[in-house]
């Protein structure tokens, strides 16, 4: 092969990987804007923060409620507008995640102890249930109180903003 068409097939793949960027980077961004569009009005939070995670990777959310109740979103994106580690991405976390942490107000908050066994009996980290949930196809992961109170909570609480935006 000469120079000339080395160089040919150099900007002709050149080209393919500023138009992966652009078409990866355009559906990126909508999916943000309607992650965050579609999660503001199913929990309508009075205040709302949020972090971009660098560029079009994803961000942080943290929604405030009136009662006092925190949420927590982080929205993790596949790197679509890389051609060529996409492919590796998606053979190693195969989707988008969307990470909620639910924060009610007068919980326990965690501390520091000196040893993992005081840790866990003060804290009930023990009780920690992972639960995995396939809605229509889709595999969900769950940490879960075991306290029957807090979930009882958290159930009430989410019923009440779902039920509101429908």
């Amino acid at each position: 092969m000469s120079n000339v068409w080395l160089f040919a097939l150099f900007l002709a793949f050149s080209g393919l990987i500023y138009l992966q960027f652009i078409r990866g980077r355009r559906k990126n961004l909508d999916l943000i804007k309607r992650c965050s569009a579609t999660m503001e009005n199913v929990f309508r939070p009075a205040d709302r923060t949020y972090t971009w995670i660098g560029g079009v990777a994803g961000f942080k959310a943290k929604y405030e409620f009136q009662d006092g109740v925190k949420l927590f979103a982080t929205f993790v994106l596949l790197p679509r507008q890389s051609l060529l580690y996409f492919p590796f991405s998606k053979l190693i976390f195969r989707a988008d995640r969307l990470y909620l942490t639910l924060e009610l107000p007068h919980t326990n908050r965690l501390k520091r102890f000196p040893s993992k066994a005081w840790r866990e009996e003060e804290t009930g980290l023990k009780f920690l249930k992972k639960l995995e949930v396939d809605p229509s196809g889709r595999r969900l992961k769950a940490l879960i109180w075991y306290d029957a109170d807090s979930i009882e909570n958290v159930f009430i609480w989410l019923k009440d903003r779902i039920s509101k935006a429908v």
